[in-house]
């Protein structure tokens, strides 16, 4: 996958605002043959496209901010780049699609679609879509465009497409560019690593539109997501959330060994420039949440994969795979995920 960083700041000298957009046109790197239908999307996020049959492509009405641009088509490399997005941005840029050369390691692939296939199937949907009841009503509609690989150690997943994700749960068809899945059977952990498109389902049946957004707000409540946003906002006691250092992930929310208390300022710091938030912690970050309905109370552990995470505007970390999650979050799946700017609705 093509990565690449950038910042771009567009300053228009107008009275008269102007939208943000991103246009540009994609080709084939060896050719440099226009390739239509591509995918091209924000990561996280409902903003995205086709390029059309010139290869040409414009994203309109973007939110301001540090965003993931991606582009996705069948038989192609993924490719991504980081772009700032400021006010009254207008953005220009040449995507290059380099031919996808299909590898899945040494163990052996299982291209048929026997019984082998399909128990494999069912156990990578009760990892990737999650043990939440919204994984009930949250079905991929092109399984078998996925292989699985095993040996003794692991259990891996590749995607020969976009996968097409439809929950209806939440009201979302996601596609899901799915670039590593790997479940360590000895750990009983599982990593992977996606780019994902959120399309509203539309022409919902009435009433339909209030009882997704009632459970978009159950799925945000007391997730990663709403826990990082309360930290950038320094609003983790007010959201509900208790904070500790321990030495290992416990089962119960009273273990208090390799306790140690914690203030969200000591995790929170910002960049040089005073621009970026970055958390920092060692070992294992505790997380009690309350739920403010039912008063119910739910563990979860964060440990993170490098020495310090940078987090954008929404709370989401810009690195590739910034934690793993034990306890209740790590029953979490794609079935409970939400745009990045998703803002729960308080009257539901």
């Amino acid at each position: 996958m093509k990565f690449k960083i950038i910042y771009l700041l567009f300053f228009v000298a107008s009275l008269v605002a102007q939208e943000n957009y991103v246009k540009g046109r994609v080709t084939e790197k060896s050719t440099g043959k226009p390739i239509p239908g591509v995918n091209i999307y924000f990561n996280e996020t409902t903003s995205g496209t086709t390029s059309d049959l010139m290869g040409n492509f414009k994203i309109r009405k973007i939110i301001p901010g540090s965003h993931e641009l991606v582009a996705s088509m069948v038989g192609f490399e993924v490719y991504s780049v980081n772009m700032v997005i400021k006010n009254n941005s207008s953005i220009s840029i040449d995507v290059e699609l380099e031919e996808m050369l299909y590898e899945f390691g040494t163990a052996e692939v299982i291209g048929n679609r026997d019984n082998v296939w399909q128990r494999d199937l069912i156990f990578f949907k009760k990892i990737f879509l999650g043990k939440s009841p919204f994984s009930i009503d949250c079905e991929i509609t092109n399984p078998y465009s996925l292989d699985f690989s095993n040996d003794y150690y692991s259990f891996k997943a590749k995607a020969r497409e976009p996968l097409i994700i439809i929950n209806n749960s939440l009201g979302y068809e996601i596609i899901c560019d799915l670039l590593e899945f790997e479940y360590i059977e000895g750990m009983k952990n599982f990593k992977y690593k996606i780019k994902t498109f959120f399309k509203e389902i539309e022409d919902a049946p009435v009433g339909k539109s209030d009882y997704w957004m009632l459970n978009r707000n159950l799925a945000f409540e007391g997730s990663v997501n709403h826990f990082l946003k309360s930290l950038l906002n320094r609003k983790v006691t007010e959201e509900g959330f208790n904070i500790s250092i321990t030495n290992a992930p416990y089962n119960k929310i009273g273990d208090v060994i390799g306790f140690q208390e914690i203030s969200e300022d000591s995790l929170l710091t910002t960049d040089q420039y005073g621009v970026l938030k970055k958390i920092s912690f060692r070992n294992y970050l505790k997380v009690v949440y309350q739920d403010p309905v039912s008063n119910l109370y739910s563990l979860s552990y964060l440990l993170l994969n490098h020495s310090d995470l940078t987090i954008d505007d929404y709370g989401i970390p810009m690195e590739l795979m910034p934690f793993q999650t034990y306890g209740s979050w790590a029953e979490k799946g794609v079935a409970d995920m939400l745009p990045r700017s998703f803002v729960p609705q308080k009257n539901f």
